[in-house]
C-alpha cells in the first residue's frame, strides 16, 4: 500500500490525462497572457512590428485567437467532436482551459465541462467501460 495515493485514483486515466493536459494549458496561457499580451511595454514594444519573429510574434498569435474568442469556438468544436473521437477529449480540454485564461470564457467554460464529462464516460480504448451497460 502506498503511503501517499493518487489524489484522483476513482478517475480513469482518460479522465487524469484530459486535466493534466487542461492544467499544463491553462499555464502557458496564464504565462502568455501575464508576460505577453497584457504588459503594456510588451504592446509599446511589438506595436511597430507586431509579426517579428520572438516575443512579438507569440504576442500577435495570442491576440489572434482571442479575437472574436476563437481559442474557445475551437475548443467547443473539438470538444464536440470529441464525443465520437475520444482522442480529441485532450486537445479539447486544453484549448478549453487555455481559453478561460485568455478572454473567452463563453465557449471554452461548456468546452472544459464537455470534454471532461465525455471522458468520464468510457475507457481509453474506445471500447465500453465494464460498468457500462452492452449494448
Amino acid at each position: 500500500m502506498s503511503l501517499h495515493p493518487s489524489p484522483l485514483p476513482h478517475l480513469p486515466a482518460r479522465t487524469r490525462a484530459v486535466l493534466l493536459g487542461a492544467l499544463l494549458a491553462g499555464s502557458l496561457a496564464w504565462a502568455m497572457r501575464s508576460l505577453l499580451v497584457e504588459p503594456p511595454a510588451m504592446a509599446a514594444a511589438c506595436a511597430a512590428s507586431p509579426w517579428a519573429p520572438g516575443p512579438c510574434l507569440l504576442r500577435a498569435l495570442a491576440v489572434e485567437a482571442l479575437l472574436q474568442q476563437r481559442i474557445g469556438w475551437l475548443a467547443l468544436g473539438l470538444a464536440l467532436l470529441g464525443l465520437r473521437w475520444p482522442r480529441l477529449q485532450a486537445p479539447a480540454a486544453a484549448c478549453a482551459a487555455g481559453g478561460l485564461l485568455l478572454y473567452a470564457a463563453d465557449p471554452s467554460a461548456p468546452a472544459l465541462l464537455l470534454a471532461l464529462l465525455a471522458s468520464l464516460g468510457g475507457s481509453s480504448s474506445g471500447q465500453p467501460s465494464a460498468s457500462s451497460p452492452a449494448a
